[in-house]
């Protein structure tokens, strides 16, 4: 029994497309309706017949009239299943939404995107992925009719797949920089790099849980918490990342002034964590730490960038031996082959050896102790401090006493706690 060939109609955009299978999946578009039905019952007839349809008259590859915004809407129809990945957004930005489509070449298509991730301070992976963006895009455009032929773009060879690491020097200086110029860039830098997700994230967690926005991140039981979403950037695993005692203490100094379920940026966007990053690279970039780690034939700190917080906490999880397993649950990647390199395979292979011995690993994520110049201390701490020494009063002078009450007063009671342990130990 001979098979069955049909043309199925679909509105795109302004047009009307008509497609069919027949050697190899073939689309053509029509200005109205009317015509794609007229020309659809030709078409079936003829592979009835066992002929390949004969294209629709008048029809002209390489008109190239589509602007890119339509072609983007077409692709998210006809292969992207209604929604186009967050990447078209970015191919728009860099080539103009209203570029007819046939003016698009491999020099423009390059060059704009490569500007973008200069401008953004992307990664090539990133340019990359926007690249097979557009050339689905204009491969769609391509079987539409619209252009004659899709142009050969090639993703851009990476030598070297490493990111840029944060030594704790480093660490130290990026944070105290953040309290000197903006406590809420400092909140941004912990809760990246001890949370591990992807800057649009961060900006969007919140003190609680709230059904205001199930995209969000949001704060549950001395987790942060990001659920499975595709509005926040590409994230399709829901991810719970425990407390360090440097996030208990951003978490504790928001509760204390905020909702229960209010943004802890509020209204703070992706440009502000950028532009405040910009400038405190500029003042940073000649710190021996970022000076080391230069790339040959690129600028100084080319990957030093947003996105490299999120690259720290996964390499960093990869140098306590965690599992790749392990630290797809944290990050939330989707595929082994995103989040492998971050892996040390004989540390693996200690820490497992570790884990069979009762109560050999600790409990938690390593590191984030809370730095001295943090905005505030800890509501509570992970292992409690000793009480402050007392001696008499009787011991020190009037002034001596005046002394250890401004430093209080000024915020440094650590200091006049360790002058009133030197004076009990002389003392004793």
């Amino acid at each position: 029994m001979a098979r069955v060939r049909t043309v199925t109609i679909t509105k795109r955009v302004n047009k009307w497309e008509a497609s069919y299978s027949f050697n190899g999946r073939q689309r053509y578009s029509f200005d109205d309706e009317g015509a794609a039905i007229i020309w659809a019952k030709q078409a079936e007839a003829d592979m009835a017949k066992g002929l390949a349809p004969k294209p629709p008259e008048g029809h002209q590859p390489g008109k190239g009239q589509w602007t890119l915004q339509q072609a983007v809407d077409h692709a998210a129809q006809s292969h992207w299943n209604g929604k186009a990945p967050t990447e078209t957004k970015m191919v728009l930005r860099a080539l103009g939404a209203n570029t007819k489509v046939g003016a698009i070449d491999v020099l423009m298509a390059e060059r704009g995107l490569r500007e973008l991730q200069l401008q953004l301070g992307n990664s090539p992976n990133t340019t990359n992925r926007r690249l097979s963006a557009l050339r689905v895009v204009l491969k769609e455009a391509y079987r539409a009719g619209v252009i004659s032929s899709v142009p050969l773009l090639r993703a851009k060879e990476i030598a070297n797949e490493r990111s840029f690491r944060i030594s704790p020097a480093l660490e130290a200086e990026m944070l105290t920089w953040a309290v000197a110029k903006d406590t809420a860039f400092y909140d941004f830098l912990v809760l990246s790099l001890y949370g591990g997700q992807r800057a649009s994230r961060t900006l969007h967690i919140r003190l609680g849980q709230s059904s205001a926005s199930t995209a969000d991140g949001y704060v549950e039981d001395e987790h942060l918490c990001f659920p499975k979403s595709a509005t926040r950037n590409k994230h399709v695993r829901t991810t719970a990342v425990p407390f360090r005692p440097i996030i208990e203490e951003v978490i504790n100094r928001h509760a204390a002034t905020k909702g229960a379920t209010d943004r802890i940026f509020e209204t703070r966007t992706y440009k502000w964590a950028y532009e405040t990053w910009v400038k405190m690279k500029a003042d940073l970039i000649d710190h021996p730490d970022v000076i080391a780690q230069k790339r040959d034939g690129e600028p100084l700190g080319q990957d030093y960038t947003i996105h490299i917080l999120r690259h720290e906490f996964c390499s960093r999880l990869g140098d306590e031996g965690y599992s790749v397993a392990e630290i797809m649950d944290y990050s939330g990647h989707k595929l082994i082959s995103q989040c492998d390199r971050y892996v040390k395979p004989q540390r693996v292979a200690r820490r497992a050896k570790l884990a069979r011995q009762a109560g050999a690993l600790p409990i938690g994520l390593p590191g984030g102790e809370v730095p001295d110049f943090a905005p505030t201390r800890p509501v509570v701490r992970l292992v409690p401090k000793a009480p402050a020494p007392t001696i008499e009063t009787s011991a020190l002078s009037a002034d001596a006493l005046a002394i250890l009450e401004a430093l209080k007063a000024a915020g440094l009671g650590d200091v006049a706690n360790t002058i009133t342990a030197a004076v009990a130990t002389k003392k004793a």
